[in-house]
């Protein structure tokens, strides 16, 4: 393993570690802040190579952890003011296909609580912000680098299924967006977007190709 990567998996273990166990404010605020350097858009962002080691082999992981020690106690621990960027961002400006993943994985395992009832207004806002739309050209971008067939198939049927899902586990619970009415008038217009952005895309190519010639 090379510095790079050795530095990431230490860095991500010790931030799953101390986010289980602190009771200290402080010291989830700043663990949050040092894993939030592996995402784009923040002021003092890691090194490229980091950034894509997180992303591409730890990211999942730690959605994970976050869900898992979500609970209002542990909410408390982050201002008010603070608390989407330090916990719902991490959802919704990663990787769209990992979050939607970790998102609905967990809505479908939890028991009715204030994890589920949190988790699902994150993917009520990852919807709303046109996370469908990024996950769809995130599948694009890896079918044309050669990625798992069976793991691009596993995630498009979540999304296409998320309705039926939903309904038998939310129940009362669910919320409109969801609802099939809803739900697919919205998939349907964020694949007229990826499309949109694939055509826009040949395009460019097309044009750099005729100025190359």
């Amino acid at each position: 393993m090379d510095p790079d990567s050795f530095e990431v998996q230490c860095t991500v273990q010790e931030a799953i570690s101390a986010l289980s166990s602190s009771k200290d404010g402080a010291q989830i605020i700043k663990t949050l802040q040092r894993i939030k350097r592996y995402l784009d858009g923040t002021e003092n962002p890691a090194p490229m190579k980091e950034k894509k080691e997180f992303t591409s082999m730890h990211f999942t992981t730690f959605l994970q952890s976050l869900v898992s020690n979500l609970s209002p106690d542990w909410l408390e621990l982050l201002p008010p003011d603070q608390q989407k960027e330090l916990w719902d961002n991490f959802f919704l400006e990663g990787p769209a296909e990992q979050a939607f993943l970790v998102l609905v994985d967990s809505i479908i395992s939890t028991d009715p609580s204030f994890r589920l009832m949190k988790v699902i207004g994150v993917l009520e806002q990852f919807l709303q912000n046109g996370g469908l739309s990024t996950l769809i050209w995130e599948v694009c971008e890896q079918q044309a680098q050669a990625g798992s067939p069976a793991l691009q198939e596993a995630l498009l049927n979540k999304v296409v299924c998320l309705p039926d899902h939903f309904s038998n586990k939310l129940q009362g619970e669910n919320l409109p967006i969801f609802f099939p009415p809803n739900y697919f008038p919205l998939l349907g217009a964020e694949i007229i977007l990826v499309l949109q952005r694939i055509s826009d895309s040949l395009k460019g190519e097309v044009a750099g190709g005729s100025l190359l010639c």
